[in-house]
């Protein structure tokens, strides 16, 4: 889709420079996408389940 995401810590460095993780990008458009964090709920068992959350799925390399 012409979409190139980073994940880290930000900097603005210009109109259109940013800092990422050490990382300077340049663009012609830029979202910043914040949230929050998963909430792993207190599960007996869960740990021997796989599943995915906000922050492991897009490390994934193949579509679930």
């Amino acid at each position: 889709m012409g979409i190139d995401m980073y994940m880290g810590h930000a900097n603005f460095l210009g109109k259109d420079t940013v800092e990422i993780n050490g990382k300077t990008l340049t663009f012609l458009k830029c979202c910043i996408a914040t949230g929050g964090r998963p909430n792993i709920p207190n599960i007996e068992g869960i740990d021997k389940t796989p599943f995915r959350t906000s922050d492991s799925i897009f490390n994934i390399s193949v579509q679930p």
